[in-house]
């Protein structure tokens, strides 16, 4: 077996088959050195007969040849975020975690918890961020395991509470993403108490919670005549027909919503029919999105009449998964004829879809026809 010693740093040796891998420094062997360059020519001259090459002369020798003690290893770095998410008022102080928040507060934007246990209160959080853009909470536990409870998962009365008087105090505060966590009626009401008084958000994104026609109706007076609110995911609630009547008296006064998202809801045929009807003296409208709500014949005349109007600026229509038959695209090629506006449009998984090949083909040409032009505008390219 050759014998070694090492010069310089710490030479971290490894030998599997034979061959020995150089990281740090210069390895010696007899009289000979070889940096790292000569690789392959150590691998030659070390090569042994045995699979396990052990060198214990050489931990002896690094330890022997450094009279420092090991230094210790920093702690991990912990962002604020990560701190507020598992935070416990058992063992952790609050006034701890308040002092890491307003060491960087000048320099937070945006916020976005994907579970909160503590159920901290976002108030007085938020009031340390005068900065604060974008507010994305899911009130919930990750990697629970088979320790689910119940009450581990949603919104509180307590919680909103607290983000009811954010939404009052806050002066920079434009996106509010509250998807995902189990608002009934009566938390939303709790809510509506801030937002009503609110002027900033002009995002809201309540989707995938539990809201009905009383929220729907508490909704809707945010988007009045004085609404600065410009997108509203409500998709994935449990909004019915009555609901939609809220909703489109609301959208008759605003001028300032450009996408409304209600897919996944229970508006059915004369629910949807009802808030088409409301928007037809709602010309700022750009991106509308009824999938899933069984939307049928009465729904489909309206929406004709707002296709064919020169005066909507409807972009983006979304009516998958409706009840929509064959002579219903038949109309709406019709109706396409006369638009300039459309440049996006989807009506797949609707019962006459797959009969419709010929109607289908020709409205996606319209519609491709409306984006190359709309593209030609935005370029200033003639040609387009």
């Amino acid at each position: 077996m050759y014998s070694m010693r090492t010069t310089g740093s710490v030479a971290v040796l490894s030998a599997l088959v034979g061959k020995i891998a150089i990281w740090k420094s210069t390895v010696c062997c007899g009289s000979k050195c070889f940096s790292r360059r000569s690789y392959r020519y150590v691998s030659r001259v070390m090569r042994v007969r045995c699979n396990v090459i052990f060198f214990p002369s050489i931990l002896t020798h690094c330890a022997a040849s450094s009279n420092r003690p090991p230094r210790p290893a920093p702690p991990p770095l912990c962002a604020p975020q990560e701190k507020l998410e598992d935070f416990d008022p058992m063992t952790e102080e609050l006034e701890d975690i308040y002092s890491l928040v307003d060491a960087c507060a000048d320099y937070i934007f945006c916020v976005r918890f994907r579970q909160l246990p503590s159920h901290i209160d976002m108030a007085d959080l938020c009031g340390l961020l005068p900065n604060l853009t974008k507010l994305d909470i899911i009130y919930g536990v990750n990697k629970i395991g088979m320790n689910y409870e119940r009450m581990l998962f949603g919104l509180k009365i307590s919680d909103a509470t607290s983000l009811a008087r954010c939404f009052d105090r806050t002066q920079t505060l434009t996106t509010l993403l509250l998807s995902g966590n189990m608002i009934d009626d009566d938390l939303l009401r709790m809510l509506m108490t801030g937002l009503i008084k609110n002027n900033t958000i002009t995002h809201l994104d309540m989707s995938h919670n539990k809201i009905t026609n009383h929220g729907a109706r508490l909704l809707s007076k945010l988007l009045g005549e004085n609404s600065v609110i410009t997108t509203l995911d409500l998709s994935d609630n449990q909004v019915y027909a009555e609901g939609g009547r809220y909703l489109a008296r609301g959208l008759r006064e605003n001028d300032s919503l450009l996408k409304l998202n209600l897919r996944l809801n229970r508006l059915a045929d004369d629910g949807c029919r009802l808030l088409l009807e409301g928007l037809q003296d709602n010309t700022s409208l750009t991106e509308l999105n009824l999938g899933s709500n069984g939307a049928g014949a009465q729904s489909a005349q309206s929406l004709f009449s707002i296709v064919r109007d020169p005066e909507h600026r409807l972009m983006v229509l979304d009516v998958t998964g409706n009840n929509f038959q064959a002579e219903h695209f038949e109309l709406m090629r019709l109706s396409m004829s006369h638009n300039r506006t459309l440049t996006g449009l989807d009506m797949r998984h609707n019962p006459g879809y797959a009969d419709a090949t010929r109607a289908v083909a020709e409205i996606e040409k319209l519609v491709h026809t409306n984006e190359f032009h709309y593209r030609g505008r935005l370029t200033g390219n003639p040609r387009l």
